[in-house]
């Protein structure tokens, strides 16, 4: 007799109703008997406290490596009751309709288990599975499951991520596993929590510490070419390095990288965000313009410099001001900035076989 305590503070809709069915788990006629049946022990809200399966040891201990530990061992679940029946009870953490799929598979059941799961209930299965040790009895349909869900990785986040990281370690998807660890470290904002998962905390550890490294490598990158911009000893014109210095500041400033800087662990910073933000800078246009005339009269040096915001068309400078012919100036300070502020996250997820 398996007994399974609901998980605590259920929702109202996961409340069953009065007029509810009991699930069915029947065996066949050469099978030991299996049931399920809410205790009479029930809350006074009418909530099922807890359920109970009564299940075949013969199928449970071949396909449970725990549960022929447990009941071949000198432990007080392997020895009978007063109701003749030897009674193993969890800990609230496992969901009932999970556990239920999990035993319907283990018992031969196939025609009850679902074609199709959420990554949600696949998680909770996974959850069972991985404290059962009974991967074998669940392969098949789980890879079948799987295959229908990789498709939202790409929309996975928070509990989902948690779920598929989960479920791609207990069923040995070691492609899954990389994609999934490698989105949760890119876009994690903050330590990666467990939702309430049996994920390894060494898994979570480890991600947790490639994103802050990550983080923590480009701020210092960030403050190292700040002060190589600052000292820099240029010979090009004078309005290039005050520009230089201006766009740059501004920058980390917006993103939030500059005096006081961030430490770990770096709560709302993400390498996403901060690749997608280093991406779109620029330093502003600088030109070098020769036989610049003023077409309002204002006379102007044969030479000078022009700031634009957006490249011109050929070499024709497009004010309606002005007329004459612009050179692009470029430069090493212009350089090292843009090169600078790049960050290159290498970081391509998780192996899985460093965590068997």
């Amino acid at each position: 007799m398996i007994i399974l305590p609901e998980q605590p503070a259920p929702t109202k809709d996961q409340a069953p109703t009065e007029d509810e069915e009991p699930m069915d788990l029947s065996p066949s006629e050469d099978e030991e008997p299996m049931d399920l049946s809410p205790t009479e022990d029930e809350e006074p809200t009418g909530l099922k406290t807890e359920t109970k399966f009564r299940v075949s040891s013969k199928h449970l201990t071949m396909a449970s490596r725990r549960a022929k530990v447990m009941f071949s061992g000198n432990f007080a679940e392997s020895q009978p009751n007063e109701d003749g029946f030897r009674h193993w009870k969890f800990e609230p953490i496992f969901e009932s309709s999970a556990f239920e799929i999990v035993m319907n598979a283990i018992h031969g059941h196939t025609q009850k288990l679902p074609t199709s799961v959420t990554i949600k209930t696949l998680a909770q299965i996974a959850a069972v599975v991985d404290d059962l040790e009974c991967h074998n009895a669940l392969w098949f349909p789980a890879k079948m499951w799987i295959d229908t869900l990789k498709d939202s990785l790409s929309r996975a986040h928070d509990s989902a991520l948690a779920g598929l990281i989960l479920v791609s370690f207990v069923f040995s998807e070691p492609e899954l596993f990389k994609s999934a660890t490698r989105k949760a470290i890119r876009e994690g904002t903050k330590p990666f929590p467990s939702y309430g998962l049996p994920i390894r905390p060494k898994i979570i550890e480890t991600m947790d510490e490639d994103r802050e490294f990550a983080i923590e490598s480009f701020v210092l990158e960030l403050e190292s070419i700040t002060k190589q911009i600052c000292q820099y000893t240029t010979t090009c014109i004078p309005e290039c390095k005050p520009l230089v210095i201006g766009a740059f500041m501004q920058k980390i400033v917006s993103m939030k990288l500059s005096t006081p800087q961030p430490v770990r662990p770096f709560p709302g910073f993400s390498c996403s965000n901060i690749d997608l933000s280093t991406r779109q800078f620029q330093l502003p246009l600088l030109y070098l313009g020769t036989n610049l005339q003023s077409r309002s009269g204002f006379e102007m040096p044969k030479e000078a410099s022009v700031i634009l915001k957006e490249r011109p068309r050929g070499n024709d400078l497009p004010s309606h001001r002005m007329e004459g012919k612009l050179e692009e100036h470029t430069c090493d300070l212009r350089n090292l900035t843009l090169s600078g502020i790049k960050p290159t996250f290498k970081n391509q997820g998780l192996e899985l076989s460093k965590f068997r």
